[in-house]
């Protein structure tokens, strides 16, 4: 049975893959995934992790290989 809070976080996560998209990423990513597979060293990574938790750009990023090769920008 679908829990009310999965369904919310399967919408934020769509949101926030949609916001990488629209940016010129790859729609099956992130932006933390992409923050940090093309932006390990970025003040932006540091944010990141500050609100989400230590090394959560970098834990993103490795979800999937493939993630990343359909993107427009890196």
């Amino acid at each position: 049975m679908v829990t009310l809070e999965k369904y919310i976080w399967n919408i934020l996560v769509s949101l926030d893959q949609l916001a990488n998209t629209l940016l010129g990423g790859d729609p099956d990513m992130t932006i933390s995934g992409r923050v940090g597979r093309w932006y390990p060293n970025s003040d932006f990574r540091q944010f990141i992790d500050l609100i989400f938790g230590k090394n959560h750009c970098k834990d993103q990023a490795i979800k999937e290989a493939d993630e990343g090769k359909d993107a427009i920008i890196k």
